[in-house]
């Protein structure tokens, strides 16, 4: 019989996650829906979810890591990040793309127990939410206080694609 006291406890810390690479990303609300930005490559464009027949470059994230621990998501359709809009600070701000620096666009993936992630922007310490409680073509995504219980802040990262189709180049 083993008496375990609290010199047999510790705590563990994730590592780097090290996900960089192309990938879909769906909300758990319902898994058919991807975050897109539709086919625009303006700025200001806001990020939203829809169900797609087919998957396009507009609804790929290449997820790129940053060596204070943060990530940055980069749409494969128009290069720009996903970032908190403008100023970015209180509940309900919407979510665009943005070319203009990073201060807005970095992300801390926080792994959930049930293989999610919920994404943490560092500028706000607000979470990457969709907004309402359904899924549906064009619903927005904004940024909002933690709520361990909502599905609309988790979100799955689907297979990683190649950046190129394979052939010859």
């Amino acid at each position: 019989h083993a008496v375990f006291g609290s010199a047999q406890m510790w705590a563990l810390k994730p590592a780097s996650i090290g996900l960089d690479g192309v990938y879909t990303v769906s909300t758990t609300v319902n898994s058919a829906y991807l975050l897109d930005i539709g086919e625009s490559d303006a700025s200001d464009t806001k990020l939203q979810v829809a169900r797609p027949n087919t998957i396009t470059d507009s609804q790929k994230w290449i997820l790129q890591s940053r060596e204070d621990g943060y990530y940055v998501l980069r749409s494969l359709y128009s290069g720009r990040m996903i970032a908190a809009d403008s100023a970015g600070v209180s509940n309900g701000i919407r979510v665009a793309q943005t070319s203009d620096g990073e201060t807005l666009a970095r992300w801390q993936l926080i792994p959930n127990v049930d293989g999610t992630y919920s994404l943490l922007c560092m500028a706000s310490g607000l979470y990457l939410q969709l907004s309402g409680a359904s899924a549906y073509t064009g619903c927005a995504v904004n940024l909002n206080r933690r709520n361990d219980t909502a599905a609309a802040q988790k979100w799955t990262l689907n297979s990683r694609f190649a950046c190129m189709d394979d052939g010859t180049y």
